[in-house]
């Protein structure tokens, strides 16, 4: 009995061991560049919108009132989850009445927000604080002891004072969000 051998075919030559052809490395480049540009965009996306507040909704007019007199809107009901204030400012479109315009964080003595009345803050409010520029904790909503933002109008000659809401900036976990929340407030002086 003989012994048969077998032979590989080597006509056919086998791909070279190295560098893989350029067209694989392009496409892998081009691919690993795209994901990590989609998943920056996605995260600062995330981090930049977390929308903690409602649009600006409703509308109030003092209509009209005597110069000098402080009016009080607290239409602004925060998140039901604690947030920390940036900074909060009015949204002042109009204000030919030289209107001195103000938003403070009202604890208020009654578990409903304020609405829109005339008078002193100490008459609605338990406590007063100024949330502008801190980082204190707003606990918007009747579960975290009735904080409201208020919009505090007081003004010194006759015009119109017109208010689109207020601008927060706040931080809520890792993520920061700038919005235009509350009502539209008008105020005409006589």
């Amino acid at each position: 009995m003989t012994p048969t051998v077998v032979t590989a075919d080597t006509s056919a030559e086998a791909p070279p061991r190295g560098r893989p052809p350029w067209r694989w490395v392009a496409a892998t480049a081009v691919v690993t560049a795209i994901v990590v540009v989609l998943a920056g965009l996605g995260i600062t996306y995330w981090a930049r919108t977390p929308k903690a507040f409602g649009p600006v909704e409703g509308a109030t007019t003092f209509d009209p009132v005597p110069v000098g007199t402080t009016y009080l809107a607290g239409d602004i009901v925060g998140p039901t989850h604690p947030v920390h204030l940036l900074s909060v400012e009015p949204n002042i479109v109009e204000n030919s009445a030289i209107a001195i315009v103000d938003v403070v964080l009202c604890t208020a003595r009654s578990q409903e927000p304020l609405g829109a009345v005339k008078g002193s803050l100490a008459t609605w409010c338990r406590t007063v604080r100024a949330p502008r520029g801190t980082y204190q904790r707003f606990r918007g909503g009747s579960a975290y002891g009735h904080e409201f933002l208020v919009v505090v109008v007081r003004t010194y000659a006759p015009g119109v004072v017109k208010i689109h809401g207020v601008r927060v900036r706040y931080r809520d976990g890792l993520r920061v969000g700038d919005e235009i929340t509350g009502t539209d407030v008008t105020l005409t002086a006589a």
